[in-house]
């Protein structure tokens, strides 16, 4: 669930990215630093974990194993395993002026500053606006489970991907009016990926994750890839 809120008469607005149980299942280990790591300043972390009576604000990471979570009240902390969470919560807070370009929450400026917001180190799509409206996909149009799902699977590479997911179930190359510009598609199932990745696009040139989409383009030069 991704939530934007204005407050009528104030100056500031906050956006909220959550993770149910069962989507905390299906970020990988590889990712999982990420996810729990604020992009900002401005970013606050809750997550909810067995043994915790109510979900508590992450102050630190220790290892990959650990993290070390406290209550915003009281300030009291606690050592929480990795393991044991069952949701996450990143919430950020940007004055009026920062989502300006959009005028209102969840209008496109919006849709895009969140995807640059959530996906600090992805070569987001500015330059693939064209080649992704070919392909029949608007990544102007703020997806939720997009959102999520490029946080998590976002910059990373197609060896990680097989070590953290397993095998896709097809490969497809595509291209578009530019004959040079061409991307792979790697199309997962249900289950083994966030709803929002079931389509996780590779730049060819970096070999990385850099749009995610919950169906396939309708672009018609793309050709199944003979699997490894």
């Amino acid at each position: 669930m991704l939530v934007a809120v204005m407050a009528t008469g104030c100056a500031s607005t906050s956006s909220t990215i959550e993770f149910s149980p069962a989507e905390v299942k299906l970020i990988p280990a590889a990712a999982m630093e990420k996810v729990l790591s604020p992009v900002s300043v401005n970013e606050v972390i809750k997550i909810r974990a067995n043994g915790l009576p109510h979900a508590m604000e992450v102050r630190r990471l220790e290892g990959r194993e650990y993290l070390i979570a406290a209550d915003a009240p009281q300030g009291k902390e606690v050592k929480v395993a990795v393991r044991d969470i069952t949701g996450i919560e990143r919430i950020r807070r940007f004055d009026q002026s920062a989502a300006s370009s959009g005028n209102a929450a969840g209008s496109t400026g919006t849709a895009i500053g969140e995807a640059l917001i959530y996906a600090p180190l992805i070569p987001v799509a500015i330059v693939s606006r064209p080649f992704l409206r070919a392909m029949g996909l608007d990544e102007e149009k703020n997806s939720n489970e997009r959102e999520k799902a490029l946080l998590v699977y976002g910059g990373m590479t197609g060896d990680a991907l097989k070590a953290s997911l397993g095998e896709p179930v097809q490969r497809h190359l595509c291209s578009g009016d530019d004959p040079q510009k061409k991307l792979e598609i790697w199309s997962y199932s249900e289950g083994q990926v966030l709803s929002g990745g079931r389509f996780l696009f590779l730049d060819t040139d970096k070999g990385t994750v850099f749009f995610a989409s919950f169906h396939f383009p309708s672009m018609r030069n793309c050709s199944p890839m003979p699997m490894d």
